[in-house]
């Protein structure tokens, strides 16, 4: 499986990610195979910090949202990841 991470955006309590998954890949199985790997090395690295505050063997939420470019360009879909912490932390409304 060819998945490409083309931006990540990171906040307090959830993951912004712009993604490139080939059209072979049914997208609820990328989703769980990044969830899964990531929950893995996130959990060896950060093992004694998360141990006081996860004791439920699940690091993410079931749920997520996606959307497929259509029309947007890459450029609007990198400032946005880049930019959205702005709007969700500071109230700041970003503009594209």
């Amino acid at each position: 499986m060819y998945v490409h991470i083309l931006k990540l955006g990171f906040e307090e309590d959830h993951v912004h990610m712009y993604v490139s998954i080939p059209l072979s890949q049914p997208i609820p199985y990328v989703i769980q195979k990044l969830k899964w790997w990531s929950s893995i090395v996130i959990r060896k690295e950060f093992k004694k910090y998360l141990k006081q505050f996860y004791w439920e063997p699940e690091l993410w939420a079931i749920g997520y949202f996606i959307c497929t470019v259509w029309e947007v360009n890459d450029s609007i879909i990198q400032k946005y990841i880049e930019q959205q912490w702005k709007e969700d932390v500071e109230g700041i409304e970003v503009e594209l």
